[in-house]
């Protein structure tokens, strides 16, 4: 390295001691900025440095770009380019290559560099950069990347922002979507593959949601939304319509308007979580609006045959419904125009899901309303004990807990759920005694016993084994245990029966 930095034609002539001084990467930039690329990119190589490498090339690059003739045509200064980078590095970056055609060429040199940038996200970024959306979403397309796709989507939209100007936006969505789905179904096509499934609408789906993001904040969204449903149904580019294109067309739409309908539950302004108690419900024309995009949306699913889709929309209906009853029923008990008489009133169940709803209703003790819920929404019987006991432990409400739990079971008929739940909901309570109830009932003799002994209940263990005839037991019990209570009992037990 130092014979060739002292060559004439370099005349860099540095001593061992300067060079280690100056460190080997100051030595290779000030042979980059003297433009003695090649030797730099020599030295960089025998130095195993790789980042010097495509330094150096890349400031050779953007040299041959601005001392390159207009009348070399863009793809021979690329291919030459192309051709003396590959011959040294095979991880180079073309992005600042790309700015500087950019700058000093044109934009279709930039472009065709940037076919060769290996990262996507660095290739979509600088197409954003020089304007070139549509070639950017064809390429965050190929990556697959959401990220890149939904960042491309909203430049494009900005682009097209003009109401003029959509038409044009609309046929540039379809169309590369309609690329996307002859990728997919040339190679081993199987329409019934969950990758061939989201594959075939990908980008319609993705500005779809891209517009749903903004529905509500920005009426310009609102408006470009519907445009484009209309479109997607009407277009004559795209009359004749196959019937998975129509069957995703009713999907997008019955989609669409229920994340309209559940949007507004969401942002209704009784969710507000203020101390003002109550607020008012949904207004008359919201309620309206509401129904019409739930009905909207049952009709596309029926017509989908999704039959599971539509008792979804069933459900919510009834849900809604019953929430809505519930908060004016509590709003007319504890609150007077919005001002609660209690702060345990002013919880609200609109827009929380059925398990939420039923859990509001039991902590403000309006059990028949939660027993209707459970019944009308056919909520399981393990489902419904979960949520139950998870209230009162969360309440404190042992007793009322441990009454509900007698009533309800036997000693040939147990809780649904089984007592483990109860006794660990008890003993993450520290309720030790509570706890000590439910494993006296457990039907399995040794579960009962590993629980009394885990839990150093002696005693009881002991009364157990007694009970049960479980010698063997007992002198495991008698191993374990220190107290000398204990072990003295169990010697006394076990020298009765000799």
């Amino acid at each position: 390295v130092l014979n060739n930095l002292r060559a004439p034609h370099v005349a860099m002539p540095l001593t061992y001691t300067q060079f280690e001084i100056l460190t080997s990467r100051v030595v290779i930039e000030r042979l980059i900025a003297r433009k003695q690329h090649l030797l730099a990119i020599k030295c960089a190589k025998y130095l195993n440095l790789p980042d010097a490498v495509n330094r150096a090339l890349e400031h050779w690059a953007i040299c041959k770009i601005e001392c390159a003739s207009s009348a070399i045509r863009d793809r021979d200064l690329v291919h030459e380019i192309r051709a003396k980078i590959d011959a040294f590095s095979t991880d180079f970056s073309y992005a600042r290559i790309a700015r500087a055609a950019q700058q000093q060429r044109s934009s279709d040199l930039a472009t065709l560099l940037l076919e060769f940038e290996p990262r996507s996200k660095i290739q979509v970024h600088s197409l954003i950069e020089f304007e070139q959306n549509t070639t950017a979403l064809k390429k965050a397309l190929a990556s697959l990347d959401m990220d890149l796709i939904h960042e491309t989507l909203i430049e494009l939209i900005q682009q097209y922002y003009d109401r003029k100007t959509w038409f044009k936006l609309f046929e540039i969505i379809h169309a590369h979507n309609h690329a996307l789905q002859q990728n997919a179904n040339s190679v081993d096509y199987d329409a019934s593959s969950p990758y061939n499934t989201v594959m075939h609408n990908l980008l319609i789906q993705c500005f779809v949601d891209v517009l749903l993001n903004e529905y509500d904040s920005d009426d310009h969204y609102k408006a470009l939304l519907h445009e484009f449903l209309t479109y997607s149904q009407n277009s004559s580019s795209y009359a004749v319509l196959t019937d998975e294109q129509q069957q995703f067309n009713l999907n997008l739409l019955a989609s669409t308007n229920l994340k309209k309908a559940l949007s507004m539950i969401l942002k209704s302004p009784q969710l507000r979580n203020d101390e003002q108690g109550y607020d008012v419900d949904l207004d008359r024309d919201d309620n309206q609006q509401f129904m019409q995009y739930l009905e909207s949306a049952t009709v596309n699913f029926e017509k989908l045959r999704n039959k599971f889709n539509v008792s979804m929309c069933a459900d919510l209906k009834r849900i809604t419904i019953f929430q809505r009853q519930f908060d004016r029923k509590m709003q007319d008990t504890f609150g007077d125009h919005g001002k609660p008489k209690r702060n345990a009133a002013s919880r609200k169940t609109l827009g929380l899901s059925v398990n939420e709803t039923i859990a509001v209703m039991l902590e403000m003790g309006q059990q028949k309303d939660a027993e209707k819920i459970k019944k009308e929404m056919f909520i399981s019987e393990q489902r419904w004990w979960y949520i139950l006991m998870n209230v009162y432990v969360k309440k404190r409400e042992y007793e009322k807990l441990c009454a509900y739990i007698d009533k309800h079971t036997s000693s040939r008929r147990p809780p649904p759920i089984g007592y483990l739940p109860i006794i660990e909901a008890f003993l993450e309570m520290n309720e030790v005694e509570y706890a000590k109830r439910y494993i006296l009932k457990i039907g399995d003799i040794d579960e009962k016993l590993e629980w009394l002994c885990q839990l150093k209940l002696w005693m009881d263990a002991v009364d157990v084994a007694v009970d049960e005839k479980d010698f063997d037991a007992l002198q495991t019990i008698k191993h374990n245990c220190h107290d000398s209570k204990v072990v003295q009992r169990i010697e006394k037990i076990l020298d009765n029966l000799k």
